[in-house]
């Protein structure tokens, strides 16, 4: 084999792969491969399983080989020297031979030569063929089942292997509908993990299990009259639970094929809330010595939380409630919360900011401007040079048309030349596109702090907040003024006034649905990205209704007032 095709690096889930253990069996890799493979498979239970395997096949097929196959041959013709005129004329026969004729000669050749084999060898034969037919329906075209219990036991043993010297460190990314936060956990092998436990009356807010086989198993075994659904799909196993009563509707778990380790949980409550929790990292380490287990495959969005130990095991003094809103409050002086697709966590040590930032300079500027801040973690990336040189989506709205705008008369009319229309469009989607960005932020900073976050705060961080929601306010009651050029293209039709809510969080959810309805309207009347089939008038009369409304709302909405404390 050419160790140069196959390299020994581990895969994405850090354990070597059928042909790397081959490779290392054969001893086809460098002495260092070779033991790094080793030192792997020393405390890896399943790939020490999968490498004795390989080597226990090897074995029993040089015994069959040996003991039982050459013995049955017959011995080589005094006359095989004359054996290339025989295959050429065999050749010769089998194209003037039909394709039926072929097989049914090739099929009475081969029973004829199995009869010649003595009985013993012809059932040795046999029942090496049945076995390896088994093995290949069993193993690939249609692999064994496995119950509930079976697969929620092995996937417990992985995560809480009956040892005493290991400390587990995991960290779960808990996703509802209102919020997503990465949670980290820690216990110790060889006992009930204490945390394990569904606490099935808490608020799915404020979940604090960590996601293990033992607290499905505790669920699990607590249901009378359960359902349960295995599957396979892929490398995962996904068993999927539906109570017949009780808080919880139903659950499933997402369970890796080759070591059996949980990497997802997904939990429906009576009331139809959702509780989604996916693995971001699960570190299993000896309490004397180093590391004995690496992350599983799993996608990288936060940044690392740092490990508890001696010196880190205090709780953090840093109010985390107060270092998230200066985050906030310098991502907006920054005006980067209109420009960067950002995304703010908590863990229990940090406010973590993450996402992919639109150049390197931009990723400078905020490493500079919030990496000092205290409590607060940076974790944004940088685009590929393919997505650096990408339009705005403004600009690709205006390139990428997929039928003719509904306002095209009018625009003819309105601008003698090309560039005039092109101009008038280009700030048209431009503005739709600010507004939106607008009515995100506020949106996000009236679900993220309620009027009992907001009492958590000092009252300096409540007149920042304050600052945040007038100016994004302002900024869109602004930019949407930039959009009265299209009622001037639009035909005469009656005005229907929009309904304006009650409440500051009610209000802003309402801006926020309209600046989206408004902007899926404006495509389609200057750029032409028809949804419905709308007429003019129609689409019209809407567009007069969203843009009036927008503009009332962000005028007569007030946040709530600054409690001084």
């Amino acid at each position: 084999m050419s160790t140069e095709i196959l390299k020994p690096e581990f895969g994405a889930d850090q354990h070597p792969d059928e042909n790397q253990l081959l490779l290392a069996l054969e001893r086809e890799l460098s002495p260092e491969e070779t033991a790094e493979i080793e030192r792997h498979i020393g405390i890896c239970w399943n790939c020490r399983a999968r490498y004795h395997e390989i080597q226990s096949g090897i074995l029993a097929f040089i015994e069959y080989r040996e003991k039982l196959y050459l013995p049955a041959l017959d011995s080589v013709p005094r006359d095989f020297r004359g054996f290339p005129f025989l295959l050429n004329n065999t050749a010769t026969e089998s194209r003037q031979t039909g394709l039926l004729d072929r097989v049914r000669n090739r099929i009475r050749g081969f029973l004829s030569s199995f009869s010649r084999i003595p009985i013993q060898v012809r059932w040795v034969s046999a029942s090496a063929a049945i076995m390896i037919v088994a093995l290949l329906w069993t193993q690939v075209i249609n692999p064994g089942a496995i119950s509930a219990s079976e697969l929620l036991v092995k996937a417990a043993q992985t995560q809480n292997p009956p040892v005493k010297d290991r400390k587990v460190r995991q960290k779960v990314r808990v996703k509802t509908a209102k919020s997503e936060i990465v949670r980290e956990f820690e216990w110790a092998t060889g006992s009930p993990i204490p945390q394990a436990n569904w606490d099935v009356q808490a608020d799915p807010e404020n979940w604090t299990a960590p996601l293990t086989a033992e607290g499905f198993i505790q669920w699990h075994d607590s249901l009378s009259g359960a359902k349960d659904k295995v599957t396979k799909s892929g490398d995962h196993w996904t068993l999927e639970t539906t109570a017949a009563s009780g808080p919880i509707k139903d659950a499933s778990i997402a369970i890796r094929d080759g070591d059996f380790h949980p990497t997802e949980q997904h939990i429906r409550f009576s009331d139809d809330r959702r509780l989604d929790l996916e693995e971001v990292s699960f570190e299993m380490e000896r309490e004397t010595s180093g590391s004995v287990a690496s992350p599983p495959a799993a996608r990288s969005v936060e940044a690392p939380v740092p490990s508890k130990s001696p010196e880190t095991s205090a709780p953090p003094t840093i109010n985390l409630d107060e270092a998230e809103l200066e985050l906030r409050y310098a991502i907006f002086k920054q005006h980067w919360d209109q420009d960067e697709d950002l995304q703010i966590a908590r863990t229990d040590y940090a406010v973590v900011v993450s996402g992919t930032v639109s150049s390197a300079e931009r990723a400078r500027q905020m490493q500079a401007a919030i990496a000092n801040l205290p409590g607060v973690r940076l974790s944004i990336g940088t685009p590929d040079a393919e997505r650096a040189t990408a339009a705005r989506p403004a600009q690709q709205k205006s390139t990428a048309r997929s039928t003719v705008p509904l306002l095209k008369d009018a625009l003819d009319h309105a601008f003698a030349s090309a560039s005039a229309r092109r101009d008038f469009v280009d700030d048209c989607v431009s503005a739709s596109d600010d507004a939106l960005s607008h009515a995100w932020a506020l949106k996000k900073l009236a679900e993220r702090y309620s009027d009992a976050d907001r009492l958590v705060l000092e009252s300096e961080s409540q007149v920042k907040l304050d600052e945040m929601l007038r100016g994004h306010l302002q900024q869109l009651a602004s930019v949407n003024t930039r959009l009265n050029g299209v009622l001037d293209l639009l035909p005469s039709s009656r005005l229907a006034r929009a309904e304006i809510p009650a409440g500051w969080r009610s209000g802003v959810l309402a801006l926020f649905d309209l600046v989206q309805k408004q902007d899926s309207l404006v495509a389609a009347l200057v750029v032409g990205t028809q949804a419905n089939s709308q007429t003019v008038a129609v689409v019209s009369d809407q567009f007069r209704s969203a843009h009036e409304a927008i503009l009332r709302l962000a005028g007569e909405l007030k946040p709530p007032e600054t409690t001084v404390k």
